[in-house]
């Protein structure tokens, strides 16, 4: 699945020394769902190399959500990570400590 995301301030961007960092443009990313939900649990995907600021980055995506019975709004938490981190459960892939994080809009999810 490929996914169109926007980040967002939400909670800010910050490095894994916990250091506010700039919010990055707008990027696509491929990946696989390694916990299932509706949409997802959780996914997995390496930003392509390029010049965008996560270029490379391993990405764990976790929906943001008030409640679970709401729904999905599009909203996901992001954790970066320098190497492909643990999977398929996100507090396994937590183990390893993120390079950065941040927040995300899903603007669309193609098949």
């Amino acid at each position: 699945m490929r996914l169109q995301l926007s980040p967002t301030n939400g909670w800010g961007w910050f490095n894994g020394a916990g250091e506010p960092m700039d919010v990055p443009p707008p990027f696509s990313v491929e990946v696989t769902v390694t916990q299932a939900g509706d949409p997802f649990t959780s996914v997995l995907g390496q930003v392509p190399p390029g010049t965008h600021p996560l270029a490379g980055k391993w990405l764990i995506l976790t929906p943001r959500r008030t409640s679970f019975s709401l729904g999905f709004d599009g909203y996901c938490n992001l954790f970066g990570f320098d190497t492909r981190p643990h999977v398929p459960k996100i507090n396994e892939a937590l183990a390893d400590k993120p390079s950065l994080t941040g927040s995300v809009q899903v603007d669309e999810m193609i098949d």
